[in-house]
């Protein structure tokens, strides 16, 4: 997440950090769905199991935007 970093690389703690606060940032603008769905995005993949009806979740709560 941070500049100049591809999604599709390794997150580490940083990154973490900053998805927690982007998450906060958008549930006071009024975007919980959103919030929700970044924050899934960020957990499933530290998941034991169920990783990808989470990530299907989480990209389904933006769909109904």
């Amino acid at each position: 997440m941070t500049k100049g970093k591809s999604r599709a690389q390794p997150s580490d703690d940083l990154d973490r950090a900053l998805t927690a606060f982007l998450a906060l940032a958008l549930v006071d603008m009024g975007r919980e769905r959103e919030a929700l769905s970044l924050t899934l995005e960020a957990l499933t993949p530290r998941l034991p199991r169920c990783q990808r009806s989470l990530g299907n979740y989480a990209r389904a709560l933006l769909e109904g935007d």
